[in-house]
């Protein structure tokens, strides 16, 4: 039986991503991996539709499986985001996360509920009080 993998919507990218993984490896917190470093592994231009699936690939596989993450600096490159920098990152996108809940809310809130069955009436009463939800929550949670 053949062993073959067929491979929809593009070509695979494990090798390109094992590569820059190595050339992670080397670095630290802070460290930039730079654009050059990563064209010369990947063998393209960053620029490339190509690149930025391996790119984001590579930003995955990073932070799942060695709890780095990689920020991009533009111009420069990569760089492995220290404590700080991933707390900042991670508020950007909690505040993100929170425009788009509150915008969804305002979404279900517009839409006619006469028009609906009872399933769609439950779902949209429930996605409307998300945020109101959201920040009695934050109200009720323990002081730090």
């Amino acid at each position: 039986m053949n062993s073959s993998k067929l491979f929809l919507g593009g070509l695979p990218t494990k090798a390109e991503v094992d590569t820059l993984m190595a050339l992670t490896a080397t670095r630290k917190e802070g460290e930039i991996v730079t654009k050059d470093e990563v064209e010369k592994a990947i063998g393209c231009s960053t620029k490339s539709d190509r690149s930025k699936g391996i790119i984001r690939a590579w930003k995955n596989r990073a932070f799942r499986e060695c709890n780095l993450l990689l920020v991009a600096v533009p111009g420069e490159g990569y760089r492995l985001a220290d404590p700080k920098e991933r707390i900042t990152t991670s508020s950007s996108l909690v505040n993100a996360g929170r425009r788009r809940i509150v915008r969804a809310a305002v979404v279900a809130e517009t839409t006619d509920q006469h028009r609906l069955d009872e399933p769609g009436r439950k779902l949209r009463d429930h996605i409307r009080t998300i945020p109101a939800r959201l920040k009695l929550a934050a109200l009720c949670a323990p002081k730090t």
